[in-house]
């Protein structure tokens, strides 16, 4: 009777991975957990952000993830402030393999980033704040990426990714190669 009971459990999970390895086109919603060095927005600092993602997988073979992130920086003392914010839009293009419960992709990413730089000071003894707003700038962000994700249960996962990336920005002639990675854990719908 044992025996049975363990048969009958090991062919349920099998039957749940093969049916979900033959019907995988779902959309889901990711948070991936990133270092960023801050230098690239005048603050010399590290910082981890979060971009929420939106995985498309569209068949067994190709994924579509679009990618939303923003962050908002500010510091403060007595004499001056400084404030710089960002949006981060872009688009990921996949191709998927599944094996199990994981998938490997391979493909790339495109983002742009739009970005403001604030200063406002007043001198020694003044009363007054003067605003210097440095600038409005994007950057256009092109990676080359590998990654890939283990499915803990049916609509949750683990994953990671590995990039190298571009950074270009034309109007400072900003050109900045160097590796990223990403932390992800992603639900399905």
């Amino acid at each position: 009777m044992k025996k049975i009971f363990i048969f009958s459990l090991l062919f349920l999970f099998s039957y749940g991975g093969l049916q979900s390895q033959e019907a995988p086109s779902r959309i889901g919603i990711g948070l991936s957990l990133s270092e960023v060095r801050r230098r690239y927005f005048y603050i010399d600092e590290d910082e981890i952000t979060h971009n929420i993602f939106i995985p498309i997988n569209i068949g067994k073979s190709f994924r579509f993830e679009p990618q939303l992130g923003f962050d908002s920086y500010s510091e403060e003392d007595e004499y001056d402030k400084s404030c710089i914010s960002y949006l981060q839009l872009g688009i990921g293009i996949f191709p998927i393999l599944w094996r199990n419960k994981t998938i490997l992709y391979f493909g790339g990413r495109l983002c742009f980033l739009f970005s403001s730089y604030t200063y406002t000071y007043k001198y020694y003894g003044d009363t007054k704040w003067r605003t210097n707003k440095e600038s409005d700038f994007g950057f256009l962000f092109v990676a080359p990426a590998i990654g890939g994700e283990y499915f803990v249960c049916e609509k949750l996962s683990l994953g990671g990714e590995i990039q190298l990336k571009f950074l270009s920005n034309n109007s400072e002639n900003t050109k900045h190669y160097f590796t990223h990675t990403l932390f992800f854990t992603r639900f399905y719908f």
